[in-house]
C-alpha cells in the first residue's frame, strides 16, 4: 500500500531496488508525511531491536566471557566491533551518535529525545568522534 502512495503522490513509478520507509517505524502508518523514499541499504539501518536480545538497546548485546556490553554497528556495509562499556545506557548512547554520523536520517536511535543534543556533539567533535 505504502508503495502505491508514493508514487500517487510523486507521480514516479518504483524502480527496482527502491524502496518506501516508515519514519516514524510503524508500518501501518501510511500517511505521505510518513513515508520516504531510500535504498535497500538504508531501509535495513532503520531496524528496530531483535526479541531475546541480551540488552533492550540497539548494537548493544552481552557476550560469554567478556565483561561488560560490547557495542557493534554495521558502518558501509560491514559489521564493526566499536568496544565494550560497562554500562548498556552508555553504549546505547554512542551507538547513538555514531547512528546518526554514519546514516543521518535513517539512523534508529535508543533514544530519540536527544537527537539535537547528539547533533551538537557532533558538529562540535567533528573528525574525533
Amino acid at each position: 500500500m505504502h508503495r502505491g502512495v508514493v508514487s500517487r503522490a510523486t507521480g514516479k513509478v518504483l524502480l527496482k531496488g527502491e524502496h518506501i520507509d516508515h519514519i516514524n517505524n510503524i508500518g501501518w502508518d501510511n500517511r505521505r508525511e510518513n513515508l520516504r523514499r531510500c535504498s535497500g541499504r538504508e531501509n535495513s539501518r532503520y531496524a528496530r531491536s531483535r526479541r531475546g536480545s541480551t540488552s533492550p538497546f540497539l548494537g548493544v548485546s552481552r557476550r560469554k566471557g567478556v565483561d561488560g556490553f560490547v557495542l557493534q554497528m554495521k558502518i558501509h556495509g560491514k559489521n564493526r566491533n566499536l568496544g565494550t562499556m560497562e554500562s548498556d545506557r552508555t553504549a546505547a548512547v554512542l551507538h547513538d551518535l555514531l547512528a546518526l554520523k554514519f546514516h543521518g536520517g535513517f539512523a534508529q536511535l535508543n533514544f530519540p529525545g536527544n537527537q539535537t543534543i547528539y547533533e551538537r556533539v557532533i558538529c562540535y567533535l567533528g573528525e574525533k568522534l
